[in-house]
């Protein structure tokens, strides 16, 4: 594989796996459900969006090239195949969205969830920190980009999973 060529689905299929898996997982856990459910959840969620984000990709870097060829425009499109971008994101995002639900294989409760989001912050700063390679940035920089801007939408995960559990616990 080309990692230049494909750092931008390599980036968002590394990114999302994590950080929307994670999301979910954090999500589920913190609304007090048994370790099962969570990790279905976490799995079933990560199949369906890496189906959708890799024919996602698929449909749009195609409509892409069909709208530069209908104009007569060259691009970089041309030597990039939607079906091998489609497949990259998806195999990205799936390795990556298993990160998040592994601890919730082996402990439950808070533990997992903290254990979850160091796996999830540790993998968001060293792809961050490999990718400077191909975008020239300072390493730590990029690595400390990628877990901060990853890791604001999990926290909001775990939010929306707390307050359902205080607001069921009210309600019952």
């Amino acid at each position: 594989m080309n990692v230049g060529r494909s750092i931008r689905e390599l980036t968002f299929g590394v990114s999302d796996g994590l950080v929307s898996i994670l999301g979910l997982v954090i999500g589920v856990a913190s609304a007090g459900v048994e370790n099962q459910i969570v990790i279905l959840s976490g799995v079933s969620g990560m199949l369906a969006a890496a189906i959708s984000m890799s024919s996602g990709v698929y449909l749009s870097n195609e409509s892409e090239k069909l709208y530069l060829k209908s104009k007569k425009k060259i691009s970089r499109i041309f030597n990039k195949s939607p079906i091998y971008d489609a497949v990259v994101i998806g195999i990205t995002f799936i390795i990556s969205g298993f990160i998040p639900i592994l601890p919730f294989f082996f402990i439950s409760s808070i533990y997992a969830i903290i254990l979850s989001f160091v796996l999830t912050a540790s993998a968001l700063f060293t792809f961050g920190y490999y990718r400077a390679n191909y975008t020239k940035q300072n390493p730590i920089n990029s690595g400390l980009e990628m877990v901060f801007v990853s890791l604001l939408s999990a926290c909001m995960g775990y939010l929306i999973g707390y307050l359902f559990r205080v607001l069921f616990l009210i309600w019952t």
